[in-house]
């Protein structure tokens, strides 16, 4: 099986901790005159955009995580109070990924011994629950509706070469695949089956891949070609959508096309035109 070079992260000054930005409150005089009393007005602070991550996922209804060179960042969004907790970890952290139930929270870790995937519980965050080494660093992972299953997928320097590995939630290896793809592709998407946690979609810029997962062996069974996927999302058992560039959305059970839906129409029909308004 042809090895495959998984893309590292880039060396970065790593911090003590990631930055938090913080505004004084700016005083702003107010007008007074002989029956008033003299009072001084504080301007509220101004709101910053938190940067310098690729994602943030959510994790139940009231936190939002997301990674920071050898961080993960947890904010708390609670209807009664709202902080912000940042957990170090033994290395860069390349993705993190919550379960369908939001219970727990796996990180993939690019540690000093080699890469890792540390699970936390979702509502104790302050210590992971275990950890175990991988044979590759995620770039994602997805776990399965079970918490039976955890995919993690990785691609080359060069986009045409990606690599899935299964494991057990306990650690133990599965099973693996490479990829070696016609052409180089700028994004990928990968999803597990929500009848049958055996059955993985990885989506290319041009290609479906069905795959099934058996016992020490993950097989591609069948495939879709395409020339302009964007997304993808599985509609229901058997039926997927596929996203376009050109704002179409594909709907084909299994393999066969069914419905194509074309939101630019749609649109049209729900935008009033500007000269209408005048």
């Amino acid at each position: 099986m042809k090895e495959i070079q998984v893309a590292s992260i880039e060396p970065q000054k790593l911090q003590s901790k990631p930055p938090t930005t913080t505004t004084a409150a700016t005083a702003i005089p107010t007008t007074t005159n002989n029956n008033s009393r003299s009072t001084t007005r504080h301007a509220l602070p101004l709101p910053y955009p938190i940067h310098g991550f690729n994602k943030a996922v959510f994790v139940g209804q009231d936190k939002v995580v997301t990674n920071f060179v050898n961080f993960i960042r947890v904010f708390n969004i609670s209807k009664h109070a709202y902080s912000l907790t940042d957990i170090k970890c033994e290395g860069a952290v390349a993705c993190v990924q919550t379960s369908p139930d939001f219970h727990h929270l796996a990180v993939s870790v690019d540690a000093v011994q080699g890469a890792k995937i540390v699970m936390y519980d979702s509502v104790e965050m302050d210590k992971a629950i275990r950890d175990f080494s991988t044979i590759i660093l995620a770039s994602q992972i997805r776990i399965s509706l079970t918490n039976e299953t955890i995919l993690l997928f990785a691609e080359s320097e060069d986009k045409q070469l990606c690599r899935i590995v299964l494991y057990a939630f306990d650690g133990t290896f599965l099973s693996e695949i490479s990829l070696n793809l016609p052409n180089p592709s700028n994004s990928f998407e990968i999803s597990f089956c929500p009848a049958d946690e055996t059955i993985i979609c990885v989506i290319t810029n041009e290609t479906c891949y069905f795959m099934r997962a058996t016992t020490n062996l993950i097989t591609v069974f069948s495939t879709i070609k395409f020339y302009d996927l964007s997304c993808h999302a599985w509609v229901d058992d058997v039926t997927l959508g596929f996203g376009t560039i050109d704002g179409q959305i594909r709907l084909y059970r299994e393999t066969v096309a069914m419905e194509i839906v074309n939101l630019k129409s749609l649109q049209d029909k729900f935008v009033i035109p500007r000269a209408a308004t005048v």
